[in-house]
């Protein structure tokens, strides 16, 4: 469920305007008026930042790339190889996975040059149509909703264990304001939401060291200790920031973006491949699906782990939850009427409400819910159709629309596409369905209750 940290060069750019113009005088747009505005607006600005020269070299935007994909899912990874049948089927399909990821990387950074647009949504609509961006829009949202809610979870997870180090379980199960129902709300209402409240989230910029420090902690932390497809998508899934880390680039083209995506995945297979196989070969199918929690909370290394995640968590969840709110945005906004009023001429009010509804929600669902496994296979679901789907109704466009040189190869687009649009919706349907019938009976991969307490 991992989204979100890789915006952190790209998502202070984005933001509504809350100052009205006077000039337009009595509002009065039709909704078609109002998307076409919206649309035409959105594909001039896109064209506008991606024309202008990137800043990233092909080891910079490697860097994005890789913290894009080190997430929570590298937490619950190592439950995986259990729930899949052991190491060599769950690398296998770790192998066929990247391959997948790799080529749809690279084909949304060649739809993102073909119109010259600088989001995911954008480049998708620029060859399905605006249909097909709202749904693109409406999966942003249940994703980013997904992994704001994971989030919280794995930071009630840290708290409890930080909390027992500092006193012990007796006194812990035994005292109420030590439970993770309050400490969740606590830290999250004081840290979190005042985060997540402003219109431009450039002060975050900074939180990717402290991101990518963490990670490199609990990578060192598992590995010195020793036929689920939705967890195998959230770890190779970064298609929201494909096309951001694809204009970051000085050079802009899809061959020296292929020198970033090809690299970045061999990188990340290696990163989950060590955590998963030294987690599973020290716990066995009795590992947590959060890693941390398998180990005693008296070790310290793990202790300093616990709380640097705990650290990055509190920057990491208003990232996801700009880009989710941009997106509810940009719903409205097409929506036109009252709504697109609303966005354009009270954003203050509209995004206040829209921040402290969102946070509510994701606050009281986390507060029910014992283990990160529980989202994230729901959330590695809408992965696969960010990995798969929709990259593959981009090839068929280019293939229906012969922006392939030859016939030959716009046929190879199509097969390719099919090929990825089928294999996304079996997939998706596949996982989803799984994974709400897996959370129902208590089935899911690394299942064990958060609680400390009997």
């Amino acid at each position: 469920m991992s989204v979100q940290a890789s915006l952190n060069d790209s998502v202070s750019k984005v933001y509504v305007d809350d100052t009205p113009d006077h000039n337009h005088g009595v509002y009065s747009w039709s909704t078609s008026e109002a998307r076409t505005i919206d649309i035409s607006s959105s594909f001039t600005e896109s064209t506008r930042e991606n024309n202008a020269a990137g800043k990233n070299s092909v080891i910079g935007a490697s860097i994005i790339m890789i913290k894009a994909c080190c997430g929570a899912g590298m937490l619950a990874f190592p439950a995986t190889f259990g729930a899949a049948g052991g190491i060599v089927v769950t690398i296998i399909m770790q192998v066929v996975f990247s391959i997948f990821s790799c080529i749809g990387l690279i084909v949304l950074a060649y739809c993102s040059s073909i119109h010259n647009t600088s989001t995911f949504e954008l480049a998708i609509a620029s060859l399905c149509g605006h249909k097909t961006k709202m749904a693109a829009l409406v999966l942003v949202m249940v994703y980013g909703l997904g992994g704001c809610i994971t989030f919280l979870v794995i930071l009630g997870d840290q708290l409890d264990e930080v909390m027992i180090l500092f006193s012990d379980v007796e006194y812990f199960c035994n005292h109420w304001y030590l439970q993770r129902r309050l400490t969740i709300s606590v830290t999250s209402i004081l840290f979190i939401l005042p985060l997540c409240i402003p219109a431009k989230m450039e002060f975050l910029k900074y939180s990717r060291h402290i991101s990518l420090l963490s990670r490199m902690l609990q990578h060192l932390v598992v590995k010195v200790e020793f036929p689920l497809m939705q967890n195998m998508a959230v770890v190779v899934t970064c298609h929201l920031s494909s096309v951001p880390i694809y204009c970051t680039l000085k050079k802009k083209t899809v061959g020296q973006y292929a020198k970033v995506v090809i690299p970045s995945m061999a990188v990340i297979f290696t990163l989950y491949a060590v955590i998963g196989i030294y987690g599973y070969l020290t716990f066995g199918d009795s590992v947590n699906s959060d890693i941390l929690l398998s180990y005693g909370y008296n070790d310290i290394r793990v202790t300093v782990a616990r709380i640097m995640i705990t650290i990055s968590l509190l920057t990491v969840y208003p990232i996801l939850h700009f880009c989710a709110r941009a997106a509810l945005q940009g719903m409205l906004k097409d929506c036109g009427g009252v709504l697109t009023y609303i966005i354009m001429y009270k954003e203050k009010y509209f995004r206040l409400s829209a921040t402290i509804l969102w946070f509510s929600v994701t606050l009281v669902v986390a507060l029910f819910i014992p283990s990160i496994g529980m989202v994230i296979s729901v959330a590695g679901a809408f992965a696969a159709a960010f990995m798969l789907f929709f990259p593959g109704l981009c090839f068929i466009q280019c293939g229906l629309q012969g922006k392939a040189k030859t016939k030959q190869r716009n046929n190879c687009l199509l097969a390719l596409g099919v090929v990825y649009t089928v294999f996304g919706a079996f997939v998706f349907g596949e996982s989803l369905s799984m994974a709400i019938l897996n959370d129902v009976h208590g089935t899911y991969p690394g299942a064990k209750a958060a609680s400390q307490c009997p």
